[in-house]
C-alpha cells in the first residue's frame, strides 16, 4: 500500500490488527499498534484496540510465565477517555485469566469495563466468561460462580447451552438442574443449537436457505464465543472477529 503512495487509514490498521489475532502473531501485533498510536490524522477506536489485546492475549497465553502484554494494550486504552471499553474489550483481556482461574484479576477487570462511567452491560457470554474462571479456579470458587448465576437471571439474561455446561461440570449435574429449576430455565439444554448448513448456492436458492437459516432457533440468543457480542448471522464466529 505504501509502495504505491497510499496511505493506510484506522481501518486498515484495524484489519491487519485483526489478521494478526487470527495469526497469533504477536510480534507483529505489536509494532502495527505501535505504528497506529503514533498516526497524527486518526487515533485507534475501540475495535482497533479489541483487536490489538486479542492478538496479544492469543500470541502469548502463559501468563504466569511471561508479562501479560494484552494487559499493557489495556491499560494504555483505559487512559484514553474518548475509547470507551466493551463486551469485546473484556472477552479479550481476560481470555488467557481461564487457563490459570485467575478471578481476581477478572473482577478488577469486570469492576473497570462495566462500571456506571463506561455505560457498559454485561451479557450472556460475558457472564459466562466470568463464571467459567470461576470454575477454572483452585478451589473452585462456587459461591461466587452461583453469585454470578444469579446475578445474570436478576439482569434478565437468559443462560445458555454454555451455561449450562459450565455449571454441570464446576457443581454437578444435581447443582446445575437444582439452580435451573429454581431460576425457571429447566428447559436450557446443555446441547447446543443445531445449525443449519447454508448452500452455496447463487440467487434464489441462497436467499432461500439464509431464510431457514435465520428463521432457526429465531428465539434463541447467538452469542460469539471469540468475542461475546451477539450477533444474529452465526452461532460461532460474528463478522467483527
Amino acid at each position: 500500500m505504501r509502495k504505491y503512495g497510499v496511505k493506510p487509514n484506522l481501518d486498515s490498521y484495524r484489519l491487519c490488527l485483526q489478521g494478526c489475532a487470527r495469526a497469533s502473531d504477536g510480534k507483529t501485533t505489536d509494532l502495527t499498534f505501535r505504528e497506529l498510536i503514533q498516526e497524527k490524522d486518526f487515533s485507534p477506536d475501540i475495535r482497533s484496540y479489541n483487536a490489538a489485546i486479542m492478538g496479544m492475549a492469543r500470541a502469548y497465553k502463559n501468563i504466569a510465565m511471561v508479562e501479560d502484554q494484552a494487559r499493557d494494550i489495556y491499560l494504555h486504552m483505559m487512559k484514553e477517555d474518548r475509547v470507551v471499553p466493551n463486551v469485546a474489550t473484556f472477552m479479550a483481556v481476560t481470555r488467557n485469566l481461564v487457563i490459570n482461574g485467575w478471578w481476581e484479576e477478572m473482577e478488577q477487570y469486570r469492576k473497570e469495563i462495566f462500571s456506571a462511567r463506561t455505560g457498559t452491560k454485561l451479557n450472556v457470554g460475558a457472564y459466562n466468561r466470568i463464571m467459567l474462571i470461576y470454575s477454572k479456579a483452585f478451589p473452585v470458587q462456587a459461591k461466587r460462580l452461583v453469585a454470578a448465576f444469579r446475578a445474570m437471571i436478576e439482569d434478565k439474561i437468559a443462560p445458555n447451552h454454555q451455561t449450562v455446561q459450565i455449571l454441570e461440570n464446576a457443581l454437578g449435574w444435581q447443582a446445575r438442574k437444582s439452580l435451573l429449576l429454581q431460576t425457571g430455565n429447566e428447559h436450557v439444554s446443555s446441547t447446543p443449537p443445531l445449525r443449519r448448513l447454508v448452500s452455496r448456492a447463487g440467487g434464489n436458492a441462497r436467499q432461500e436457505a439464509e431464510g431457514i437459516r435465520m428463521r432457526l432457533h429465531e428465539n434463541q440468543p447467538y452469542i460469539c464465543t471469540a468475542c461475546g457480542l451477539y450477533n444474529m448471522a452465526n452461532a460461532l464466529r460474528c463478522g467483527a472477529c
